[in-house]
C-alpha cells in the first residue's frame, strides 16, 4: 500500500480564524491511534519542490509538537507546535496540494494552516484514515492550546529551549545560549553571560537541561523597575507578595475594584505550580503576571466579549467592511480567489463585495471589471459565503453587489443566493406594507442572516411575480423588466474616473434627471435586496427621508468632498440610513485610506483592502477587536441619535502614559542576524480632528539595546471623543539612512485597562505577534483639568 503524502509548503494564506473540527471519535479508537502517532507514523513528507522522502512523524507530549526523523535539520525546523496550527482544511485546497496533484484522491487529503501561513499538507489511503488523522490532529491542538493558556510562559520557554538546541541533545551548550541571546536581540557581556550559565549548570555537565535553562532565562529577563514596583507592594523584609497585598495592588493600582483575595489567591497558586506551602509570589512571578495575556491584558476583557447592546437597528452600529474582497493583491494584474472571501469572513468582517460581470458560458463571474484580474465564478464565491459566513461571528453579513451582468445572469445569480443560502437570505423589507418595524431589524434579530445590497425595481404595485423568475424561468420572459430607479447608485466601476475635482457641487437631483442602468435590474434580484442601494446627493434630504434600509456609496474622495461642505448634515443623515464608503480607484496597489474621518461622522461601512496589512488596515483591526470581533460596534449617542449634536463628545479626559522600558524587542525585518536595534518610539492617537496628534511623540533613542531598553517617559493625551480615539505605540529602529517601523500596538482609548501592563507587540508587515516583545507602560485616565 502507498504511503501517505505529506509536504510542508512556504508561505500558504494564513487561516485568520481557528478552525478546528470538534472532536466526536470514540475515546477508545482515539487513544489507540494516539499511541500509534507517539510511537511514529511513517509517511512521506513533500518538500517544496514536491520530491517526495520517507520520514517517521511522531508526537511528542512534553513539547506538544508533531516532529519527523531522519533529518539533518535541528529539532525545532523539523517539528510543528500544534497551537501554532489554526485551521485544519480537508481536501487539495492548499498551494502545495493544488500544484503536485493526486486530484483522483483528494476526498482522503487535509492540511494543516499554521499561524505563520506554512502549511503541512497529508493525504492518506482511506475515509476511515482521514478521519483518524483529523480527529487526532484536532484532539493534539485542542490540548496544546489548553496548555498554553494554563502555563504560557513555561510553554514559550520550552519552545524556545527546542529551537536554540541546533544538535538535537536536548541540552544547550554556552555557544547555542549565546548564539540563542543573539538571534533575541540580547546584548550582554560574554563573561557576565559565562558566569551566570555556569551558576545555572547545577551538575556542572558545561551544558543546560531545560530546568537549569529556565532559571537562566528568567534571571536574564528579570526587569528592575518591576522589582521596585514589586518591592513597594510586598510583605515588609521579605521577598514575597502575598495574597492580600496582590489584592491591594490591583486596587490601588490597577484600578480593578472587584479584585478578590479570592481572585489573588486562584493567580498566585496558578503562577505558583499550585504550590500551597508557599501561597505567595517571587519578583519573578510577579513579573509573569504582569505579562499575562489573559489576567493582566491591557484590553478590557469584557470588551473582548460581545458587551453591546445589540438590539438597536442596523444602522446605528459600524460594520467592519471590505472593498473588492475577492482580491489578493493589486487592482490590476492579482489573483481573485474564492479562498478570499473565506479568510476575511473569519476575521470577523461582515460587509463583502462582489463585482458581478457577464461570464461567457452563461454564468456570472466576479473580478475587477476592465482589468486583467483573474475570473472566479459567482456560485462559487455565494457556497464559499454560505460556508464561513457565521463562523467568526452569528452576526449578518451584507454583501455589497456591484451588477454588471445581464438579465438572465441577474436572474441565475438571484437563483444561486435562494437555493444556497436558503434560510440564510433575509427577506426583502425595502417596499414592504406596512412599513417594517426598525427595532425588527437588528443584529440581534439579523443573526445567521444574509442581507444583499444592490439596485432595486421600484413596483408601481406589489409585486408578488419577481421571485415567480427562479422557480419558473421560461415565465421570466413575461415579466416586465424594470430599468434602474431612481434615485439610485451603484458602486463606481473603479475604472479611474473618481480622480476628478473632489470639490464639485453637490445638490439632490430629481428622479426624471438620473440616468438609469441600460442592462436594467431584474425583478428576482430586486425582490432579494435587504439593502436598498440609494444615490445621495444631499445630506440635508438624506437626514429627512433616510431609512435604515437604504444606502449609499461614496469613493473616499467624495465623502471627504461632502464632509467639507458639511460635516454636520452628513452625520446627521448616517442617524437615519446607511453610507459605504471605498476606496478611490486611483489606489491601484491596494493600499488603504484613513478609515477614521469616515468614522468620524458615524459611517456605517468603512470598506477596505483586507488583503493590504498597511495603518489604516491594522487601525480597522484594533477598533474591530472590540465588541468580541463580531464585526458590529454601538456608535456613540451623538452619531446615532437625532438632533443630537453629533460633536458635543461629553466630558474630556486626560491619557497619561508613562513608557518605562521595552523587553526582547526584535531586531529589523524580523532578521535573527545583524546589527543590533537602535529602539525609539513613537505614540499617537486617531481619533475625532481635535484628538488626532499631527506629530507623534516619541521618547530618545536607546542604542543597540533591544533586550530592554529603559526610557522612563510620560506622555499626555487630552481626549474629547472617548469612544472614537485609538492609541498606537510604534516602535521604530533608528538608521542613518532611513528609520524601519519594526512592531507595533494599538488599542481603542474605550477598552484600554488603567495601570501597569506589558503591551505585546505585533509584526507591522504580518501583524503577527511577536512573542515575548512588549513595552511596559503604566497608564491613567483622568478627567481633564479646567
Amino acid at each position: 500500500m502507498p504511503l501517505p503524502c505529506i509536504s510542508v509548503d512556504a508561505v500558504e494564506e494564513r487561516a485568520v480564524c481557528p478552525i478546528i473540527p470538534e472532536v466526536t471519535t470514540a475515546p477508545d479508537i482515539l487513544a489507540r491511534f494516539l499511541e500509534r502517532l507517539k510511537a511514529g507514523i511513517v509517511v512521506m513528507k513533500h518538500g517544496r519542490g514536491g520530491k517526495p522522502h520517507k520520514r517517521t512523524f511522531a508526537f511528542n507530549s512534553e513539547s506538544n509538537s508533531l516532529s519527523y526523523s531522519p533529518t539533518k535539520k535541528r529539532v525545532a525546523a523539523a517539528s510543528i507546535f500544534l497551537r501554532e496550527v489554526l485551521e485544519i482544511r480537508q481536501g487539495h485546497q492548499t498551494k502545495v496540494f493544488k500544484r503536485s496533484g493526486h486530484p483522483n484522491r483528494s476526498q482522503f487529503a487535509f492540511s494543516l494552516v499554521r499561524r505563520n501561513g506554512h502549511t503541512l499538507d497529508i493525504e492518506v489511503q482511506s475515509e476511515s484514515e482521514l478521519q483518524l488523522w483529523i480527529q487526532g490532529i484536532a484532539y493534539l491542538v485542542r490540548q496544546a492550546k489548553e496548555l498554553y493558556d494554563e502555563d504560557p510562559t513555561r510553554i514559550r520557554l520550552l519552545e524556545l529551549w527546542l529551537t536554540a538546541d541546533h544538535d538535537n541533545n536536548m541540552r544547550l551548550n554556552f555557544k547555542e545560549t549565546m548564539q540563542m541571546l543573539r538571534e533575541l536581540n540580547i546584548v550582554i557581556d560574554r563573561s557576565i553571560v559565562k558566569m551566570k550559565f555556569n551558576q545555572f549548570d547545577r551538575d556542572k555537565s558545561g551544558e543546560l537541561v531545560f530546568s537549569e535553562f529556565t532559571h537562566f532565562y528568567k534571571y536574564l529577563v528579570e526587569r528592575p523597575e518591576i522589582k521596585v514596583l514589586f518591592e513597594r507592594y510586598a510583605l515588609q523584609n521579605s521577598d514575597f507578595l502575598g495574597m492580600r497585598e496582590l489584592t491591594k495592588f490591583m486596587h490601588e493600582e490597577q484600578g480593578e475594584n472587584g479584585w478578590t483575595d479570592a481572585d489573588s489567591q486562584r493567580a498566585i497558586l496558578r503562577l505558583n505550580g499550585n504550590n500551597t506551602i508557599r501561597p505567595a509570589l517571587t519578583v519573578a512571578q510577579f513579573t509573569d503576571f504582569l505579562a499575562e495575556p489573559t489576567t493582566n491584558s491591557w484590553w478590557n476583557p469584557i470588551h473582548l466579549t460581545v458587551y453591546q447592546n445589540m438590539d438597536l437597528p442596523i444602522h446605528n452600529y459600524f460594520w467592519a467592511s471590505s472593498h473588492n474582497t475577492y482580491l489578493a493583491g493589486d487592482q490590476l494584474v492579482s489573483e481573485s480567489t474564492v479562498d478570499m472571501y473565506k479568510k476575511i469572513l473569519l476575521k470577523g468582517c461582515r460587509c463583502i463585495e462582489l463585482d458581478c460581470w457577464d461570464g461567457q458560458d452563461g454564468e456570472p463571474i466576479i473580478y475587477h471589471g476592465h482589468t486583467r484580474t483573474t475570473r472566479i465564478y459567482f456560485k462559487d464565491v455565494i457556497f464559499a459565503i454560505r460556508d464561513t459566513a457565521f463562523v467568526a461571528s452569528p452576526y449578518p453579513v451584507s454583501l455589497s453587489l456591484e451588477v454588471h451582468t445581464n438579465l438572465d445572469q441577474q436572474r441565475k445569480m438571484a437563483e444561486y443566493m435562494c437555493t444556497i443560502f436558503g434560510d440564510l437570505l433575509a427577506e426583502s423589507i425595502a417596499f414592504s406594507n406596512p412599513p417594517p418595524n426598525p427595532l425588527d431589524h437588528t443584529p440581534n434579530k439579523l443573526k445567521n442572516k444574509i442581507l444583499v445590497k444592490a439596485k432595486m425595481c421600484v413596483p408601481k404595485e406589489p409585486d408578488t411575480d419577481s421571485l415567480d423568475e427562479i422557480n419558473n424561468p421560461e415565465h421570466a420572459s413575461s415579466l416586465t423588466t424594470m430599468p434602474s430607479p431612481p434615485p439610485q447608485e451603484e458602486e463606481e466601476d473603479d475604472d479611474f474616473s473618481d480622480r476628478g475635482n473632489d470639490n464639485v457641487e453637490i445638490e439632490f437631483q430629481k428622479p426624471k434627471k438620473l440616468r438609469t442602468n441600460k442592462k436594467g435590474v431584474a425583478p428576482a434580484l430586486s425582490a432579494i435586496v435587504y439593502l436598498r442601494s440609494l444615490h445621495m446627493e444631499n445630506p440635508t434630504k438624506s437626514k429627512e427621508k433616510g431609512n435604515f434600509w437604504e444606502i449609499s456609496s461614496f469613493a473616499e474622495n467624495k465623502l471627504f468632498a461632502m464632509i467639507r461642505q458639511g460635516s454636520l448634515e452628513f452625520a446627521e443623515a448616517n442617524k437615519r440610513m446607511n453610507t459605504r464608503v471605498y476606496p478611490k480607484g486611483t489606489r491601484i496597489n491596494s493600499d488603504n485610506y484613513d478609515p477614521q474621518p469616515a468614522w468620524n461622522v458615524g459611517s456605517q461601512a468603512v470598506a477596505l483592502n483586507y488583503q493590504t496589512n498597511d495603518f489604516p488596515m491594522r487601525l480597522n483591526d484594533a477598533k474591530f477587536t472590540q465588541n468580541g470581533g463580531c464585526g458590529y460596534l454601538l456608535k456613540p449617542t451623538y452619531l446615532r441619535v437625532p438632533d443630537h449634536p453629533y460633536n458635543q463628545y461629553g466630558p474630556k479626559r486626560l491619557l497619561i502614559v508613562d513608557l518605562f522600558t521595552g523587553s526582547n524587542l526584535p531586531k529589523a525585518s524580523r532578521s535573527k542576524k545583524g546589527r543590533i536595534i537602535n529602539a525609539y518610539v513613537k505614540l499617537f492617537i486617531t481619533g475625532c480632528e481635535q484628538d488626532t496628534t499631527d506629530v507623534p511623540f516619541r521618547t530618545n533613542v536607546v542604542e543597540e539595546n533591544g533586550f530592554n531598553p529603559i526610557w522612563n517617559k510620560e506622555f499626555q493625551f487630552p481626549i474629547h471623543a472617548f469612544e472614537l480615539a485609538i492609541l498606537t505605540l510604534r516602535v521604530v529602529d533608528k538608521d542613518p539612512a532611513m528609520d524601519e517601523e519594526i512592531a507595533e500596538a494599538s488599542i481603542p482609548i474605550e477598552s484600554l485597562r488603567t495601570g501597569y501592563h506589558c503591551v505585546p507587540l505585533n509584526d507591522i508587515v504580518t501583524s503577527e505577534i511577536f512573542e515575548n516583545s512588549s513595552l511596559f507602560c503604566r497608564f491613567r485616565l483622568q478627567e481633564f483639568p479646567t
